[in-house]
């Protein structure tokens, strides 16, 4: 299962009860999600102005899903409502989002990225040993003399 974050703004030049019944219809979309949680920041200032409005309705869902269709389907909602400012789909499962974690490019530049990383720290982990040892040698050198 993957875990999503979604956080979302309502204009909130609306009432606390429209923003309220926005959120509701869009939950909606993803009730066949699990461990679905919804925390309401409530009515906040943006940090700049978005469609010339300076205030909104902050809403935060975290869940996790397998079916990419559900996101797809709920961000096609979301854009088709107005009163929607701002909407960002976070994957919080994965280093990578779910498209990149099917893309057989990205997941072989990943593996050789790894290979390289590993092949560094091991030089790396090489020369740091080398140095000590060198150091306990120069040490060893001044005692005797």
């Amino acid at each position: 299962m993957n875990k999503y974050e979604i956080m979302i703004l309502i204009n909130g030049t609306l009432s606390e009860k429209d923003a309220n019944t926005i959120n509701l219809d869009l939950q909606k979309k993803l009730k066949s999600t699990k461990n679905f949680h919804e925390q309401k920041m409530g009515l906040l200032k943006t940090a700049y102005p978005i469609k010339k409005v300076n205030t909104a309705y902050y809403y935060v869902y975290n869940f996790e899903t397998d079916n990419y269709d559900i996101l797809r389907e709920f961000s096609r909602s979301i854009l088709l409502n107005k009163n929607v400012l701002r909407h960002l789909i976070t994957n919080i499962g994965k280093n990578y989002g779910y498209l990149a974690s099917i893309n057989p490019k990205k997941i072989e530049r990943a593996k050789i990225k790894q290979k390289k990383f590993l092949e560094k720290q091991k030089k790396l982990e090489a020369t740091i040993a080398n140095n000590k040892s060198e150091n306990l040698q120069n040490n060893n050198m001044g005692v005797e003399k």
